[in-house]
């Protein structure tokens, strides 16, 4: 009953803590942009422009790279799993191991058609 207890003041705190700092955040932003137009407002739909096209950007980059970042955790999966279940206990030879981790990332590379440096 305790750790529910203590699980549920931590969850309490971090929301308190995270609705002061996002109320903060809000008010900060919206007062720059109100100063920015007051100023300028050639400059600030400028401004509001460029980082409109850096975050469509930044989530393109993002949608297109998930594939590869998604392989790539397959793939040091595939290596942990192999050290762990042919290695845990003994002694490990740095070639063979290598040589070994190797072949995964050939084979996992060869499957999305990505070239490889040679072992």
């Amino acid at each position: 009953m305790s750790r529910v207890t203590n699980d549920v003041d931590m969850i309490s705190q971090s929301l308190n803590m995270s609705i002061g700092t996002l109320v903060s955040a809000v008010a900060t932003l919206v007062g720059c942009v109100v100063m920015m137009f007051i100023t300028e407002w050639h400059m600030a739909l400028t401004a509001i422009g460029a980082s409109l096209i850096g975050f469509i950007g930044m989530g393109l980059i993002m949608g297109k790279s998930q594939k590869y970042f998604n392989a790539r955790q397959q793939s040091l999966a595939e290596v942990n799993s192999h050290v762990e279940e042919y290695y845990a206990g003994q002694t490990i030879h740095y070639l063979s191991l290598s040589w070994q981790i190797c072949k995964i990332c050939k084979n996992h590379c060869k499957s999305l058609d990505i070239s490889v440096i040679k072992c």
